[in-house]
């Protein structure tokens, strides 16, 4: 068992150092209360207790610098230190008036990133992380690796003419905007250092920030890094938001105090689609104003549009795009050479070739032939080209048939950042995590996160891969969430708790509906747990839970922001567009903007009024020809059309954008299979089954049976491979009514009436008339009736239950009845 040394001064021992001790026990940390013997504390004693320690705990105070015996303690700490004894020192500084680079340390120590912390939970779990490091045996070569950079030398000029401008002030905050991965927070690193204002060895304090979050988030999260002991903030949902302004504000000063930095990655909290900036931010930023010192650094997905630059002085804005052509080779080269991989001048140039410009995929190609050895590399080449998405693909294809591994993937993507406490009490099997995070950790799978890396994240790009495949949770991983989650509740202790636990334990007791103190829950509770809730289609209890937080007293512009009411309200309208609700257009009058024609559209696709929709998101793609969800639901209303010549054209743009989506390549497959005469269309459709294939997705599976059923029914016309398929996939995918249209569809085209009116019974038996499918299931069982010689009484069923969509449609049904009839 790795143990750590706390040393300190002992006028520190009962504020600070005790309950760290009493929380590590006596196995775990040499502490003198349970090593030393009374009056025996000697040189002798200090170092047979050092040379028994992984981890020497410096606390640093003033009245520690003043210490005979603490001077002692460093100096001997760093001899071992050098000898190897010793594994590592962690020094801490709990002492506000002590910054890192006092000149009473000893020089060696000044080179550590020396942070404040000031409150004693905080300083545990750091240092608990650090004695997990040693035992992990972690590699010190990806950090080192980590560290390379290359390029930017244009936008680094930039920055560095603005910093060193006496013309303006220091700005408070500068914004390094670009996609994700392409280097910005590293950019912002590299800025503060080339300019002197940091050191090669300073790592600035980070958090994330998603759109979901708002300034309660903000608050809490920068409470988490431990430089503020102010807990003066409670019911922050039930506060005037000027109120909240001066608590971040006040948390933001302490980092002037002790010299410290914030990195924001933000994921569309703080700057908005479209460019917008929160206006809680700009109050903080004005808040701070006019210290000289800059206090964040902002890696946005997002640009700032419209902002003059004249009249923001105190926000400093750089644009980093992809890496250019030469920086490309550049960097290639560097993780090359550092590696100790040769390549001849043509196989170099094949490499960069395959390079689109984020850094993340030089790494990628250099692992790659390192793994696979240069001719395989060169034979998946590919994998280069597609890393972003043919990497997760393989990534989720590696762990196939290792439970344990996708069950842990699994357990990752249902947090944004977890503890490993939290982690090994949901798991158990402490080693096995660890083996399988080092390997996680080594393939970019995860990261480590949070002021001391003390918190473990999955990229975002698998997070978002597992979680649209749907994996499921195993039943004792769920019985540990809720017992942890009902703990938390009962005995929650704000000093006690880290912000990633706050927010998920939270947001999972709203979701289970158990008993919560109100004043703890803050606006993005309610909406994370209505976005879930609505991806878990209980559309109910969104509009349920909607109703209710909107109509809160405190949930009034003065409190919150508004960009948190308008998303709430947001799900609001789809859950009731989605029960085909009559208060939707009451309530979506209360959304404005390009959003206002989405849902109306979104609405109007639901209950068939097709052109109604095709006008709407017109509209939408007319104010912004980028909007993704609207071009992906024009492609269903074409197809619901049967316009498949527009269907297809939107189709393969959408599938050219994310070739990993299956939800666009079932989308594309339908335009194609019904054009499949087309020469050509067949190839297209032969790659889009193998792009299925990799992917391993529920949905995906479902899509690929469905597929191969049309492929063999509708262009090889192979009857027996046909029914053997719908065989297989109702034996695979058991509840998917998509699967069971699918299987309908392979019947009628072999005119097996029986077999037909059987899946029309098992199509009643899973759709109801609030379900979006349930004009598509009544049509099925007209079609049904038509074969079976009953069309007067089949189109009387249309008639009757399908008067909620437009005239056009329902007479497009009838008419197809006499073409079912004769197929």
């Amino acid at each position: 068992m790795t143990k750590a040394y706390l040393a300190h001064s002992s006028s520190d021992k009962k504020r600070f150092i005790e309950p760290i001790a009493k929380k590590f026990g006596k196995d775990r940390c040499v502490y003198d209360d349970y090593t030393f013997e009374e009056g025996m504390k000697s040189i002798e004693e200090i170092e047979r207790c050092l040379e028994q320690t992984d981890l020497f705990v410096l606390f640093i105070s003033e009245a520690a610098l003043l210490s005979d015996w603490v001077k002692t303690e460093i100096n001997k700490a760093h001899k071992l230190l050098n000898t190897g004894s010793i594994q590592r020192i962690y020094p801490v500084i709990i002492d506000q008036n002590i910054s890192y680079d006092d000149s009473r340390l000893p020089d060696w120590l000044r080179d550590y990133n020396l942070k404040y912390i000031g409150r004693t939970t905080v300083a545990f779990r750091r240092i608990s992380s650090r004695l997990r490091e040693i035992s992990w045996n972690f590699h010190p070569r990806l950090k080192e690796r980590n560290e390379i950079f290359v390029g930017r030398n244009d936008l680094l000029k930039i920055l560095e003419e603005r910093l060193d401008s006496m013309e303006q002030p220091t700005p408070t905050c500068i914004v390094a905007s670009g996609i994700k991965r392409i280097g910005r927070s590293t950019f912002l690193t590299r800025c503060l250092r080339k300019t002197n204002i940091t050191s090669d060895s300073y790592r600035a304090l980070n958090i994330i920030m998603n759109r979901y979050e708002s300034i309660e988030d903000f608050i809490y999260k920068i409470y988490d890094l431990g430089l503020s002991t102010n807990t003066k903030f409670h019911n922050l949902s039930g506060i005037r938001m000027e109120e909240k302004i001066k608590i971040a504000a006040s948390l933001l000063l302490d980092f002037e105090i002790l010299k410290e930095r914030l990195m924001v990655i933000d994921d569309g909290c703080i700057i908005r689609n479209g460019g917008e900036v929160a206006t809680w931010f700009l109050d903080i930023l004005s808040a701070v104003k006019g210290k000289n010192y800059i206090f964040l650094m902002l890696a946005s997905r997002q640009r700032i549009i419209n902002f003059p630059r004249n009249f923001r002085d105190d926000i400093f804005t750089v644009r980093v795009p992809e890496l250019t052509v030469r920086e490309r080779a550049g960097l290639l080269k560097r993780y090359l050479d550092f590696e100790e991989v040769s390549l001849s001048m043509d196989d170099f140039n094949i490499f960069t070739g395959l390079l689109n410009g984020f850094p993340e995929q030089a790494h990628y190609a250099v692992d790659l032939i390192k793994e696979l050895g240069l001719v395989q590399a060169k034979k998946n080449s590919y994998l280069v080209r597609e890393f972003n998405q043919e990497r997760v693909a393989s990534i989720i294809q590696e762990y196939e048939g290792n439970d344990f591994a996708l069950n842990l993937l699994r357990l990752l993507s249902e947090f944004e950042m977890v503890s490993y406490d939290l982690l090994i009490f949901i798991v158990g099997e402490e080693k096995q995590v660890m083996e399988l995070l080092e390997k996680f950790f080594i393939s970019c799978i995860c990261e480590y996160v949070g002021p001391s890396n003390d918190y473990v994240k999955l990229n975002d790009t698998v997070r978002d891969h597992i979680n649209r495949i749907k994996l499921e949770l195993p039943v004792n991983f769920k019985n540990k969430i809720s017992e942890h989650v009902e703990d938390f509740i009962c005995n929650y202790d704000p000093e006690n708790v880290d912000a990633p636990d706050f927010m998920y334990s939270l947001k999972k007791a709203l979701l289970e509906g158990k008993k919560i103190d109100e004043e703890l829950l803050i606006p993005s509770h309610y909406l994370k747990t209505l976005k879930e809730a609505y991806d878990s289609r209980k559309y109910s209890e969104v509009i349920q839970l909607a109703d209710m937080v909107l109509s809160k007293d405190s949930f009034s512009v003065v409190n919150i922001d508004p960009s948190i009411i308008f998303q709430i309200r947001y799900q609001l309208c789809l859950s009731l567009a989605r029960t085909r609700n009559s208060r939707f257009k009451d309530e979506v009058m209360k959304i404005k903007g390009i959003e206002h024609n989405f849902l109306f559209g979104y609405y109007y696709r639901l209950i068939g009024k097709t052109e109604l929709a095709v006008e709407r998101y017109s509209k939408v793609l007319e104010e912004n020809p980028y909007h993704s969800r609207a071009k992906r639901e024009l492609v269903q209303v074409y197809l619901q059309e049967s316009n498949f010549e527009k269907a297809e054209k939107l189709a393969k743009q959408n599938y050219m954008f994310d070739v990993y989506n299956s939800f666009h390549i079932q989308a594309y497959f339908k335009c194609l299979i019904e054009k499949r005469h087309i020469p050509g269309n067949i190839d297209i459709i032969k790659e889009l089954m193998e792009k299925l294939k990799r992917i391993k997705s529920k949905h995906a599976i479902e899509v690929l049976l469905i597929s191969e059923m049309q492929d063999l029914s509708l262009i090889a016309n192979l009857k027996k491979e046909a029914l053997n398929k719908t065989d297989q996939a109702l034996s695979s995918c058991p509840e998917s009514v998509y699967v069971k249209f699918a299987v309908f569809e392979v019947y009628e085209k072999y005119s097996l009436v029986d077999k037909m009116q059987e899946m029309v019974g098992e199509l009643e038996k899973n759709i109801d008339s609030n379900s979006n499918l349930y004009h598509s299931m009544i049509y099925k069982k007209a079609v049904c009736m038509s074969k079976c010689g009953q069309k007067v009484e089949a189109i009387r069923l249309i008639d009757s239950q399908l008067k909620h969509l437009s005239d056009d449609l329902r007479e497009r049904y009838k008419a197809s009845l006499t073409k079912s009839e004769s197929v």
